[in-house]
């Protein structure tokens, strides 16, 4: 993270700087998701993960609204998987005694459950299962070792080649339990019965935790934490899909530094109002190229709010950070399908107004909001935040009920009602640059692209409606700075019927191009596509610079 960077051109560091990131590692590909790079990324946070052994320069390069960059690398050794866990550091499992794959050297072991595992959990340990194997969690497996010993330094994954192995969860318990520093769990397939948690995350010494191509299906949650904080808890490239109507969402976490990259993330709807992933606590996080959808009734796809930071009598909560807010947030190039019965598809904003739930420093960059069901009524929800950022986002829709892409501030704060901020403060500072706003031709009614709900310092600048789209609305306070927004009927997108974020690109000859207002311009500095845009002069409207 870039967290301490100071500029005398904004006060705003965090979210009026531009920040571009090459992690030296361009083998890594891109994301299935989306399509974007793995190897380069954008915003005041980022992550990666590295997968092949060597030394990298990670580097971030940072500009002000002048054009002037400074920029810093730092060297990234990653060891060898083959030496770290040589020898009788590996050990391979199967049902049916099949080696074939496991490495030289390595421990072998016919099991066919994880409770058989148990006993190998060890720092510095390697548990490979062979690939097209099944093997029941009996209980799951405990990461931090053998009658509670401290474990670190491990990896769960497979071996051979065909289909990831197959844990088929059948009980109440965790798959696995993560209590333990610096493990890694990999290339596996958990099929639960609809009752089960896939990992959870409960003890404060939970740290650097990940799960790296994870297929889970019919599962409770596949991620979990409460009570304490885990320390950069990852999730990537995995694909959850969180089925029982009694889960509390698909994942649900509070942590310091999450990673969430390049996930399918799904719930399928249902009575309960669970949602795909609620995060009730983030002391920094990056959340960056997954693909949500498939919410269940009252639910949202992305949920973030403050902790609760007292209990029910009024006395501190000893695991809530001394700020006492979620903070430092890179919500960045996701897609949101507002497929489901959701009426927010992303809502940041308190749970509770009886408590003080605010965020600051939260930056949504370059998201594609689809509201496909009638029942979505608003993309992005941001209330009781100090200090945002949207920008370079797409909102379209063939949804009935859109009627407004984002909404920031907090309605009537102070009265406690259910949409009132109750005893959290209203929204102060929020930018919201280079949106595009396009309800589809399908669509019956009016779009707003931006409403104020009681947002103090808010500037809305260089935002691009099509068709029926009404650019600004006042909501409850006039505390607004709003100018270049245009809603015209021939925006000049590479499509005359866009659908996908790539239709809303501008083709030559575009209204849009050269139209927005470029003086000292404080943020947007990448469009959609982390393409430049110009410095000293008038850039484009809307998510995306114009290239041939």
């Amino acid at each position: 993270d870039t967290v301490g960077t100071t500029a005398d051109a904004t006060q705003y560091p965090f979210t009026e700087l531009g920040y571009s990131w090459d992690f030296g590692d361009p083998r890594s590909g891109s994301f299935a998701t989306t399509g974007f790079s793995k190897n380069q990324s954008k915003g005041p946070e980022a992550a990666h993960v590295f997968e092949s052994p060597g030394t990298y320069s990670a580097t971030v390069s940072v500009r002000d609204s002048q054009g002037r960059v400074a920029t810093q690398t730092v060297q990234i050794a990653v060891q060898d998987p083959s030496q770290v866990y040589a020898g009788s550091s590996t050990i391979c499992a199967s049902p049916s005694g099949d080696f074939a794959g496991c490495p030289s050297g390595a421990n072998q072991v016919k099991a066919s459950s994880l409770a058989a595992l148990q006993s190998y959990v060890a720092s510095s340990k390697r548990i490979l299962l062979h690939t097209g194997e099944t093997f029941t969690s009996s209980g799951g497996m405990q990461l931090s070792g053998p009658s509670g010993a401290t474990a670190s330094g491990g990896t769960v994954g497979s071996y051979g080649t065909g289909a990831r192995p197959i844990i088929a969860a059948s009980n109440s318990d965790g798959v696995f339990w993560a209590s333990a520093a610096d493990w890694r769990v990999m290339d596996l397939n958990v099929q639960g019965d609809g009752s089960r948690t896939m990992v959870g995350l409960g003890n404060a010494s939970t740290q650097h935790f990940l799960m790296l191509r994870i297929l889970a299906t019919n599962i409770s949650t596949a991620f979990m934490s409460s009570g304490v904080l885990p320390d950069v808890p990852g999730m990537v490239d995995c694909e959850f899909h969180g089925t029982s109507p009694g889960g509390p969402a698909t994942v649900y976490i509070g942590a310091h530094r999450i990673v969430m990259m390049g996930n399918i993330l799904r719930s399928i709807p249902g009575p309960s109002g669970a949602h795909v992933v609620r995060i009730v606590l983030a002391d920094r996080g990056v959340v960056a190229n997954n693909d949500f959808a498939d919410v269940q009734a009252q639910g949202h796809l992305l949920k973030l709010h403050g902790p609760h930071n007292q209990d029910s009598a009024g006395n501190p909560l000893p695991w809530i950070p001394a700020t006492g807010y979620t903070q430092q947030v890179v919500i960045l190039n996701n897609l949101f399908h507002g497929t489901g019965q959701n009426m927010w598809m992303v809502n940041l904003a308190p749970q509770n107004s009886s408590f003080d739930e605010r965020l600051r420093d939260i930056v949504v960059d370059g998201n594609f909001f689809e509201a496909v069901d009638d029942q979505v009524t608003e993309a992005l929800h941001v209330w009781s935040t100090e200090d945002s950022s949207i920008r370079n986002n797409i909102f379209t829709g063939t949804g009935s009920g859109f009627g407004l892409a984002i909404s920031v501030g907090c309605d009537t704060p102070g009265a406690g009602g259910t949409y009132d901020c109750g005893s959290n403060s209203s929204s102060q500072h929020a930018t919201v640059y280079n949106n595009t706003c396009n309800p589809s031709p399908s669509h019956s009614g009016n779009l707003v692209c931006f409403r104020n709900d009681n947002v103090t310092d808010a500037t809305v600048r260089n935002n691009l409606g099509a068709r029926s789209v009404t650019m600004v609305a006042q909501g409850s306070s006039t505390l607004l700075v709003a100018d270049h927004n245009v809603s015209t009927a021939t925006p000049g997108f590479v499509s005359t019927s866009p659908a996908h974020w790539q239709d809303f690109k501008l083709a030559a000859g575009s209204m849009a191009i050269d139209a927005a207002d470029g003086t000292d311009m404080p943020i947007g500095y990448w469009d959609f596509l982390g393409k430049p845009r110009p410095i000293g002069s008038a850039p484009d409207l809307g998510a995306f610079e114009y290239a041939p």
